[in-house]
């Protein structure tokens, strides 16, 4: 119905946008604020016998200039994607650390004597939910 509005006023940032909702966003710098989201991050820790899993991940632990990258999620893709993960359930989708930054962090982040095996960032559900209660 957006795309009919838009088409019928003429506005051509209405029509940027519902394309960008519908096909996804091709740059982060192009995002709404909506779109980019505070996560959480936890880790999987391993001292060579034992493995600590879903252990949370300060920021602190993280040098600044990677916290935005880390602690952020942008939320790029068209909104049916997101429509499917809200019905797949209650747990936490999980979206990885790139793997430079793990192996970067791996020995910097321990907690009592386990060192960082894997790093992710943690989407609750509720957050999809209320990404698509603003566009809907």
């Amino acid at each position: 119905m957006c795309q009919v509005l838009a088409a019928r006023l003429g506005n051509a940032d209405l029509t940027k946008w519902v394309n960008n909702e519908l096909n996804g966003y091709e740059a982060k710098e192009d995002l709404p604020p909506y779109r980019i989201l505070d996560v959480e991050c936890r880790g999987d820790f391993w001292n060579g016998a034992w493995m600590q899993r879903g252990y949370p991940i300060p920021s602190a632990l993280v040098q600044e200039k990677d916290r935005d990258a880390l602690f952020h999620a942008y939320l790029m893709q068209g909104i049916a994607a997101y429509e499917s993960i809200r019905r797949e359930g209650d747990e936490p989708i999980k979206m990885m650390w790139p793997t430079n930054a793990t192996l970067l962090y791996r020995n910097k982040i321990s907690t009592n004597g386990y060192d960082l095996l894997d790093a992710y960032r943690t989407l609750a559900p509720s957050q999809i939910a209320g990404l698509l209660f603003r566009i809907q």
